[in-house]
């Protein structure tokens, strides 16, 4: 993803960081297929589907979506972020949560901040620099999670990192509503609350 995202802003091509973030998809399910295919009337369960079709519709709308008018935009991207709650509400009625449901929640949820801020750049509402908002998950990922966490157990459940993940989400979609001298004050406060909820991650984890 990272050297999918700086083609990107070296070239404006999105295709290399879509691929690479169905490739992600692939990776974990084929390594878990097992814990995919759980479900006798679904195939996989309702929010597996609702977290697939979220990361469908993000890459669709960084594909096509660019010229789009930006409330549009706005909405679709309000959209899938108001499917997350559904699928984690399927998940927990269905009694069928699971690692690699969670996986692919937060796969998603990273994929949403990187594919927002790469239409904020080629709708040309924001300079490159958003999407180091959108790479601090890969970041923390490659260099700090192999080191602080057995990634054979699941996280421990943290209301406040979700609060923080949804402020998050709506500083991403807020720029495609707002005027520039609005949402300009807006992102500042989004690149302070990722870096900050990225430490915060690193410090519960170390304690």
């Amino acid at each position: 993803m990272l050297a999918g995202t700086t083609l990107f802003a070296w070239s404006g091509k999105v295709w290399p960081v879509i691929a690479l973030g169905m490739f992600s998809y692939l990776e974990l399910i084929l390594r878990n297929p097992d814990a995919f295919w759980i479900d006798q009337r679904w195939g996989t369960t309702r929010a597996n589907w609702v977290t697939l079709f979220r990361h469908d519709g993000l890459a669709i709308l960084l594909l096509f979506g660019y010229s789009w008018h930006p409330w549009i935009l706005g909405s679709i991207l309000s959209i899938l972020a108001l499917l997350d709650i559904l699928d984690g509400y399927w998940a927990r009625i269905d009694h069928k949560s699971s690692l690699l449901g969670g996986y692919l929640d937060k796969e998603t949820d990273g994929l949403f901040m990187l594919y927002s801020g790469m239409l904020l750049v080629k709708t040309q509402l924001l300079p490159p620099w958003i999407l180091a908002i959108g790479l601090l998950r890969y970041l923390y990922v490659l260099l700090a999670l192999p080191w602080i966490q057995d990634r054979s157990k699941p996280e421990r459940r943290d209301p406040v990192g979700r609060t923080i993940a949804v402020l998050l989400m709506i500083g991403m979609i807020s720029p495609f509503f707002m005027a520039f001298s609005w949402y300009h004050w807006v992102m500042v406060g989004v690149v302070a609350l990722a870096i900050f909820s990225f430490a915060r991650s690193i410090f519960r984890s170390l304690a």
